[in-house]
């Protein structure tokens, strides 16, 4: 996580948003990352209705936010960034509009 973090920051990512269970936010919660629930995991939403995810959605996952600058001082402040080495950052993909890696941001 710590190295996803460094990359994102480096790429000028301010968010990121996720799913998670209560036990993702929780690890977030005890590493000091505020998160912000957007809205319920909804598996109606995916085309084989969730199937494919197993028990998953029986723990109530949710799309949360996090702002990559709480990460990074979170982890900054616990010591965790020290060993961590940076990557490239993201280069803009202009065939795709300017989506990173094909995904829109």
């Amino acid at each position: 996580f710590a190295s996803l973090s460094l990359w994102l920051h480096n790429s000028g990512f301010r968010w990121v948003v996720c799913t998670g269970t209560d036990q993702l936010r929780n690890s977030f919660h005890r590493l000091g990352i505020p998160t912000q629930v957007i809205a319920n995991a909804d598996p109606a939403r995916l085309a084989d209705g969730g199937a494919g995810w197993g028990r998953y959605y029986e723990h109530q996952p949710v799309v949360m936010a996090i702002r990559v600058a709480d990460g990074i001082a979170a982890l900054e402040n616990g010591g965790l960034l020290r060993l961590v080495q940076p990557v490239a950052p993201a280069t803009v993909n202009q065939d795709n509009g300017g989506a990173v890696y094909g995904h829109l941001a």
